[in-house]
């Protein structure tokens, strides 16, 4: 049994796995085209985890004291 992918779907498969499954596809095709988005899906995965972990190491959320930040005193407004 061969199907064939609508031109939509197979443009954004071809653009995720780099693979042209391009023509009428047999199961075996198939197969192999969704372990390729499912490789792809972890790979993209683990990319966004070092990413978020990068955050979390290297980003470090401080509070801005407005008046250092503008070089004025607080005893000036009071």
């Amino acid at each position: 049994m061969k199907i064939r992918l609508n031109e939509e779907l197979e443009k954004k498969v071809v653009e995720i796995t780099g693979v042209d499954y391009t023509g009428e596809l047999s199961l075996e095709n198939i197969e192999n085209m969704i372990k390729d988005l499912v490789c792809e899906y972890h790979r993209l995965e683990e990319k966004l985890e070092d990413k978020e972990e990068y955050c979390k190491e290297y980003h470090v959320e401080r509070k801005i004291d407005p008046y250092d930040e503008y070089g004025v005193s607080e005893k000036d407004f009071h």
